[in-house]
């Protein structure tokens, strides 16, 4: 009997396989360690001296998780959702086989604030609880249980900038473009992965060569939105370069409606509900790649 996570596995394969080499030159970075780029003083970094830029940066950083497997957490910022007074979202999935399986739990402080996400097997095929922790309104700790191994992100503030120390040793300093986060990656202290806007296009680059990049109608991801993904691949001259894999657009249908459409196909619905919160994010499936349909609703907790 197919699981929630084997159909989710499918959307993401197919979602993703265009930026397969963009993933392969990260794991390239982390492996071979940093190459003498714009050394920096890393302690200096470890400091919390938060600015009025640092709690719109947490936010960015902390909002739609469960949307972010999909790859579209971006897109989906301009869908207006109320999350006032929201205790616990819980998130269950069903396809034509298994219906109402977890997938997802959602934490909030009545402040608001993410607190806990919890991810179950049927998702990724293992549970997964990551716990946060603020000093003063802002994330100082990112904690990770997968199973028996347990992983921690510190967070740290200086200027308008959020600084991560990963749990692999990679140091990420964020900064904020419009409703857009780019960021630096260190490995003792010399700079791995850099991202750069020019104009509304932010591209990645490794050791100054681009290797992703990723185009906005608007950096304040405001509908109408369209967003336009380049990663590496091959032209028909064997040279490496980047190409456009894929184009997603979001639409409003009416107040409660949302259709999200990739290269002008219509491949997701999301609805929401009379208060303003969503109620339900559906895949449509593709019969050419003999992909299931899954539909995903979410519960709500109010404090």
């Amino acid at each position: 009997m197919q699981t929630v996570r084997v159909v989710v596995e499918k959307v993401l394969h197919y979602k993703t396989i265009g930026a397969l080499n963009y993933l392969k030159y990260m794991l390239v970075v982390v492996s071979v360690g940093a190459m003498g780029q714009s050394k920096i003083e890393e302690a200096s970094f470890k400091v919390f001296e938060p600015t009025g830029a640092s709690l719109s940066i947490n936010q960015l950083y902390t909002q739609n998780f469960f949307f972010g497997n999909f790859g579209l957490k971006q897109l989906v910022h301009a869908v207006p959702m109320n999350l006032e007074s929201v205790k616990t979202i819980e998130i269950s999935a069903s396809t034509a086989k298994q219906t109402q399986q977890k997938v997802m739990q959602l934490h909030y402080n009545p402040e608001g604030l993410l607190t806990e996400m919890n991810i179950f097997p049927a998702f990724f095929g293992e549970a997964m609880t990551v716990k946060y922790v603020y000093q003063d309104g802002l994330l100082v700790q990112e904690n990770i249980r997968q199973g028996t191994a347990e992983k921690s992100n510190q967070f740290y503030y200086k200027g308008d900038q959020m600084v991560v120390l990963t749990h692999k040793g990679i140091l990420d300093i964020y900064t904020q473009q419009g409703e857009v986060l780019s960021k630096r990656s260190y490995i003792d202290g010399e700079l791995v992965l850099n991202d750069r806007f020019t104009g509304n296009c932010r591209t990645t680059t490794y050791q100054k060569r681009p290797i992703h990049k990723i185009c906005f109608s608007n950096l304040k991801l405001t509908l109408p939105l369209a967003i336009e993904e380049f990663t590496q691949n091959e032209n028909d001259e064997g040279k490496v370069v980047l190409q456009i894999d894929q184009t997603l657009k979001i639409a409003a249908i009416d107040a409660n409606d949302y259709r999200i459409f990739n290269n002008d196909k219509e491949e997701y619905q999301l609805t929401l509900n009379t208060d303003g919160r969503v109620e339900k994010f559906a895949y449509y499936g593709n019969k050419s790649t003999n992909t299931a349909a899954v539909d995903f609703t979410f519960k709500y907790i109010i404090h």
